[in-house]
């Protein structure tokens, strides 16, 4: 697999000091002559390439320009890796530099997207980096236009006085694992394998010991032991959020290969990986199911409509919620995270100030939109391809393009409008600033060790039917993912438990990739290699629902009537040009870093839909207006619905299984001997108080029926007086 070590043509640019002529060596002894120049960087630089190679020998031979010819079936080459006036000593190190040669056999143009030109390169065959190429010329003769490039290696002040330092003044060694061009037809730089060591012993004339008037200057090219990898993006969402807010969840990015066993075997494990890309969060991209929408805000997208636009008719609330007036607001207030096309008109209360509670922004431009073409926002997800293609064609139609959205609050300070600046050019010569709310301004550059650990959150919020009736909401499930390993070797155990949801969520990967994984190992394994997950970054990805306004006219004034919710916005953090610089292998105490090829590609994952959603479907709607009058009723009333329901539902199985007729009555017996029961021993202290009122009744209409007896038996109270005066007067006589 690795090259073994050979001798090739090398040009070496021995350059002397102002005034005097410049040569170069070839191997071990071609030159070439070129102009005097005061400046003899500047001259060089200046002179073309194909008359650069005019003069060149090799061995006393004349090189044949004949040999590089046009053919799409050749491959890139590095003809010359140029050390240009290096010495040893810090005074005449002024006009040192590193320059490249490069022969394009298939006659692609390199010259529109230079921010991704780039080499990769080691000065101690330990510590790897890629450093931009500033393209000079290219061929111009009859016949050969474009045919050989000339770039110069593009080093900091730092790094320039970091490789002079590396290097060892005797034989300095340049190691050139691949270079990285992109062709002005391609989305992305091609990694063209050059594996190749060249080592530069000598001076140029001029440039060595004082007093040494002689060019000692030579160059050899040997073979450089590489790794070609074959890389391949996932992801993994766990299904809560992250505890930030109900929109923000983890999202771990991975990205997976294969090494041939034989190397492993020889080197040893995988123990780090040097890894490299750009941190790029996009702009809310917006998607709906609603075609009416999607057909009228196409013709809108990356335009500043600053914060309403009549034309345009529909206004989008992210996280909307609607509640009461309170303060000094008039009318209906709104909550929401984002709005696009705002109607001031029906937003602003009587106090002047826009009527909004928990507002973040106004976007103001439309910079992503896409429509879910299953006709429900709700389920659906815009696919990385998708993405990918339309980060391309926007930029392609609205180029340089800056984002002018608000990131303050327009109602009470404390932010602000982000201005839109002067043109400031593409992201990385293709992309549209508009595409993004923020960019990094370094490439990261990563050595992601085996034993680092990564940790994911998920928490679930959810609301059962009682929830949903009487208000609130619980946390159905807190998990934390921790100890994720960022290097993960894949077996066939990974794959034991059969089914992909548990093997996705095992290994951290989106189930959407599923079949391409499987497929990548199984062939992997086939081949005798091993399969590698490498776990490089936790983001976050935010989406939240959008509930969908149509402005309309009523008696002159602007109303908004709500369609519905099915949109949303989402933002997530995009990978631009990954690209996996060197490998390190250990075994034992042995550690060997390997220098890989492998193009730079742009990982955007797929979007997903926010994790609370309200559906929009008329049976939907209707449960959704029955739950809000369901909560309005007293609790009695519940108590009788329960009975009618239970009513119902016995009425009905009665009918269509007449044998339940016979249990439905037994039930019906126990049921009813238990309400007896309970009725008893309900109403016993009010049956005891009623037979004491009772019985206090029954003996006061005793009394009063003895006396009215005792009443009718006795004399009247005459007759009994004259009774005794007669008995007196009888005595008397």
């Amino acid at each position: 697999m690795f090259k073994s070590c050979r001798k090739l043509i090398a040009i070496a640019a021995a350059v002397l000091a102002a005034l005097v002529h410049f040569s170069s060596t070839l191997g071990g002894g071609a030159v070439f002559a070129s102009a005097a120049s005061a400046s003899p960087q500047a001259t060089y630089e200046a002179s073309n390439v194909w008359e650069d190679l005019q003069g060149a020998t090799y061995d006393g031979e004349s090189i044949d320009l004949n040999v590089y010819n046009f053919d799409e079936q050749k491959n890139v080459q590095i003809i010359s890796f140029i050390e240009f006036c290096y010495s040893p000593f810090k005074a005449k190190q002024n006009n040192f530099g590193l320059y490249v040669y490069v022969y394009n056999p298939r006659g692609l143009d390199w010259t529109s997207k230079q921010a991704m030109n780039k080499i990769q390169l080691s000065f101690d065959s330990v510590q790897w980096n890629k450093y931009p190429l500033q393209y000079l010329n290219k061929s111009n003769a009859a016949g050969y236009e474009g045919l050989f490039y000339k770039f110069k290696i593009v080093l900091s002040s730092e790094e320039r006085t970091a490789v002079l330092s590396a290097v060892n003044s005797s034989a300095r060694v340049y190691e050139v694992s691949g270079i990285e061009l992109c062709d002005s037809n391609a989305l992305n730089a091609t990694d063209y394998k050059i594996a190749n060591k060249y080592t530069y012993t000598g001076y140029a004339k001029g440039y060595g010991a004082d007093g040494t008037d002689t060019d000692t200057l030579s160059c050899t090219a040997d073979g450089l032991a590489t790794l070609s990898l074959d890389v391949h993006p996932t992801f993994y969402r766990p299904d809560g959020n992250n505890g930030k807010d109900l929109y923000t969840q983890d999202s771990l990015q991975s990205v997976y290969f294969s090494i041939p066993n034989n190397i492993l075997s020889e080197y040893g494990g995988l123990s780090a990986v040097n890894a490299t890309w750009l941190n790029a969060v996009t702009a809310p991209f917006l998607v709906t199911g609603n075609k009416d929408i999607y057909q009228k805000l196409k013709s809108f997208v990356g335009q500043n409509i600053n914060y309403n636009n009549s034309e345009v008719g529909y206004a989008i609330y992210g996280a909307y919620q609607a509640g009461t007036a309170a303060g000094d607001f008039a009318g209906a207030l709104i909550a929401y995270n984002s709005i696009f096309d705002m109607n001031f008109s029906s937003s602003v209360g009587a106090t002047g100030i826009v009527n909004m509670d928990g507002w973040k922004r106004v976007i103001r431009q439309l910079s992503g939109l896409f429509y879910a073409e299953n006709g429900s926002a709700d389920n659906y997800k815009v696919s990385s391809v998708t993405l990918l293609e339309w980060l391309a064609d926007f930029s392609e139609n609205f180029g340089n393009l800056t984002n002018p959205d608000d990131t303050g609050n327009i109602g009470g300070g404390g932010g602000g409008v982000r201005p839109r600046t002067a043109d400031s050019g593409l992201i990385l010569d293709k992309y549209s600033p508009a595409l993004f709310d923020s960019v990094d301004s370094e490439f990261i550059k990563m050595n992601i060790q085996a034993d680092d650990k990564y940790t994911l959150t998920s928490e679930k919020i959810s609301q059962d039917w009682w929830h949903k009736i009487f208000g609130g909401s619980y946390v159905a499930s807190h998990n934390i993912f921790d100890n994720i390993e960022a290097i993960h070797p894949v077996t066939d155990k990974d794959f034991k438990s059969g089914n992909t949801e548990l093997i996705c969520d095992k290994l951290y990967i989106n189930t959407g990739d599923y079949s391409n994984f499987k497929a990548f190992y199984d062939m992997a394994t086939l081949a005798d290699k091993t399969v590698f997950l490498l776990r490089y970054q936790v983001s976050d990805y935010k989406a939240w629902e959008a509930t969908e306004f149509q402005y309309r006219k009523i008696l002159g004034a602007t109303t908004e009537k709500q369609l519905d919710t099915n949109a949303y916005f989402f933002q997530e953090t995009a990978n631009l040009d990954f690209d996996i610089i060197n490998v390190t292998l250990t075994k034992g105490n042995v550690k060997t870093v390997i220098a890989c090829i492998s193009s730079p590609q742009d990982i955007i994952n797929p979007s997903t839909p926010p994790l609370i959603t309200t559906p929009d479907t008329l049976w939907d709607k209707f449960i959704l207006w029955l739950i809000n009058f369901l909560s309005k009723l007293p609790w009695w009333a519940w108590v009788i619905l329960i009975f009618i329901a239970a009513g119902i539902v016995i009425g009905i199985l009665s009918i269509f299984f007449p044998a339940l007729r016979i249990i439905f009555k037994i039930i019906g017996k126990g049921i009813s001997a238990v309400f007896k029961v309970l009725w008893l021993i309900i109403s016993a202290p009010f049956r005891g108080i009623a037979a004491l009122v009772q019985s206090g009744r029954e003996r006061r209409n005793r009394k009063r029926s003895e006396r009215a007896k005792q009443a009718q038996t006795k004399p009247p109270a005459n007759k009994r007086r004259k009774g005794k005066k007669n008995k007196a007067s009888r005595s008397k006589k």
